[in-house]
């Protein structure tokens, strides 16, 4: 600038500059949450599977879609997501919020990576488990702090 606080020629071009660099770091930066936060839960087949009260799962384009509603609210579609690795063939629900397929078994979302799919069956109301494991609330759980009701049962 000169010393009657006139822009010239140059401050000018670099005022434009600053402008359309800022509008491109907008736009980028909207892009960018658009593109991590948004797009993938429409773009997933699973997405608004539900509206209202709906099941624990659904299958859908063969995918199995979880659905995650509580306490009688309304499911939030933001919530219905793809069971990835799940086989929609043969995936089904044992029981409070257990689920097996022929590869794994599930506690909600997460696989338990030591039980084995094949024999996996409710024990009791709280206990789930194949022949070699037992499970309470998707937690592994130690022998020895069984009660006795749940060791006396013998597997079916």
């Amino acid at each position: 600038m000169d010393v009657n606080n006139r822009l010239d020629k140059d401050d000018v071009i670099d005022v434009k500059f600053m402008k359309l660099f800022l509008f491109i770091t907008f736009v980028c930066s909207l892009l960018i949450f658009l593109g991590v936060l948004i797009f993938p839960y429409i773009l997933d087949p699973c997405y608004s599977v539900v509206e209202g009260k709906g099941p624990d799962f659904s299958i859908k384009k063969n995918r199995v879609c979880m659905v995650f509603s509580g306490g009688g609210v309304p499911s939030n579609p933001m919530k219905i997501r793809t069971l990835e690795g799940a086989d929609a063939e043969t995936f089904i629900s044992i029981g409070n919020r257990y689920y097996v397929d022929k590869s794994y078994v599930y506690y909600t979302t997460e696989i338990l990576p030591s039980a084995d799919p094949a024999s996996f069956k409710k024990i009791d109301d709280e206990t789930y488990g194949d022949e070699v494991h037992i499970y309470r609330n998707g937690r592994l759980v130690n022998w020895n702090h069984l009660d006795r009701k749940v060791v006396l049962i013998s597997w079916p």
